[in-house]
């Protein structure tokens, strides 16, 4: 009985010293307070790589957009495509979000319209859903282009675009009623 104490004795100093001596590295996904937007995305690329911080993408992005707006250039654009790009390569997001992210924010046309709703009097039954996410874009938008790399033209553009695009579905929304109408 008393070497089958000793033996459980050992075994758990063994166990316990053993779990003692296994230390695992502290991975932390913070990022350091950064004021230009370069360097930000230097160390979230870098952060990115590591595996327990893939899931800190968003975070990163919403983190880089704040630094952006405190220092607009159109430079900014670039540095979001890096670590978007960033964010790819390391499995962090898809291939299609990436491309969905960067075109929601720095891109004059919408993204939000996957279909080609304009001339399509069945997709056009949904309008205020299409609306709504063309204003919500809108506002992505507003950001990127506007507070992040101080592109008035570009955003200008993208509202002339809303307007068009609105006015074209309510064009072909007519349309449809009216051919209906006459059955």
């Amino acid at each position: 009985m008393n070497q089958i104490c000793v033996f459980t004795l050992i075994a758990s100093l063994a166990a316990v010293t053993g779990c003692a001596s296994n230390t695992v590295a502290d991975v932390s996904c913070s990022m350091p307070n950064a004021e230009i937007v370069e360097d930000y995305v230097d160390s979230a690329s870098a952060k990115l790589d590591s595996y327990s911080c893939a899931t800190s993408f968003d975070s990163l992005y919403s983190e880089l957009i704040e630094i952006g707006k405190e220092n607009p250039s159109e430079d900014n654009k670039a540095q979001f495509a890096r670590l978007i790009r960033s964010g790819i390569d390391s499995g962090a997001i898809s291939t299609k979000y990436g491309k969905q992210l960067f075109n929601e924010y720095f891109e004059p046309e919408f993204y939000a319209l996957k279909t080609d709703v304009r001339s399509n009097c069945t997709a056009l039954r949904e309008r205020e859903v299409f609306v709504s996410q063309m204003e919500e874009e809108l506002g992505r938008k507003k950001v990127g282009m506007l507070d992040v790399m101080g592109d008035e033209d570009g955003f200008r553009l993208s509202q002339r675009y809303f307007t068009d695009l609105t006015t074209v579905m309510d064009a072909v929304a007519y349309s449809c009623e009216s051919s209906l109408a006459r059955r």
